[in-house]
């Protein structure tokens, strides 16, 4: 029942998109027209971070697990402070994107790598937060979008949350959201197509599944 939640994060969480993604995989995985060795999972934005949590191995529980992620654009706000790699990782996104954030993303990449993962990032020059869209489009900056970029939470190994620049512990979303809201969100982001990073990302994310899903 949400239509929009750019004015507010906290109406849908990451970890409802995450159960979503996995009973999509379950389904799938009983399909048989489907390998179920060779399902990827694939999101922008919001999607994109559902489909980065998605790759960490201890979403994946007994059931089928995903054989590759592509998270475009995503927010790197919650990490794993232990990451648990599974699934290839191709984290795609614009060098200008003011949203999501560049530098979060490339370090906990940067993490998951250090941890055994196989993950890596292509940054887009001159590309804003959802580059991938309608180019011919203006650039759009939507003043009433909480920004969450220079925030970072640590999930522990526990499940409990710990904010990462005091150490406090968070004992429930709505806790984790309120402290942002004070301490490090921003108002305002940019979105915006580009014609020459969506057509670079559709051929790396043809080399990516050929090498993950084809192989």
């Amino acid at each position: 029942g949400v239509g929009s939640s750019i004015d507010d994060q906290s109406r849908v969480s990451t970890a409802q998109g995450v159960r979503d993604a996995y009973a999509a995989l379950g389904y799938l995985a009983q399909q048989e027209f489907v390998d179920p060795r060779r399902i990827a999972v694939m999101g922008m934005s919001w999607g994109g971070t559902v489909a980065l949590r998605a790759a960490d191995r201890r979403r994946q529980g007994d059931g089928p697990a995903f054989a590759a992620s592509i998270p475009l654009y995503p927010g790197c706000v919650a990490q794993y402070r232990n990451p648990q790699p599974g699934a290839p990782l191709l984290v795609l996104i614009g060098e200008r994107d003011d949203y999501s954030g560049l530098r979060t993303c490339v370090e906990y990449v940067a993490r998951i790598r250090a941890a055994g993962g196989a993950a890596q990032v292509r940054v887009y020059p001159d590309a804003h937060h959802g580059f991938d869209g309608d180019a011919g489009a203006a650039e759009v900056f939507s003043p009433q979008a909480h920004n969450y970029r220079d925030c970072v939470l640590y999930i522990e190994d526990d499940g409990t949350t710990t904010y990462a620049r005091t150490g406090e512990r968070l004992d429930s979303a709505q806790k984790a959201f309120d402290l942002m809201r004070r301490d490090c969100m921003r108002r305002g982001a940019t979105v915006g197509g580009n014609a020459r990073a969506r057509t670079e990302a559709l051929r790396d994310v043809k080399v990516f599944l050929k090498t993950t899903l084809l192989h």
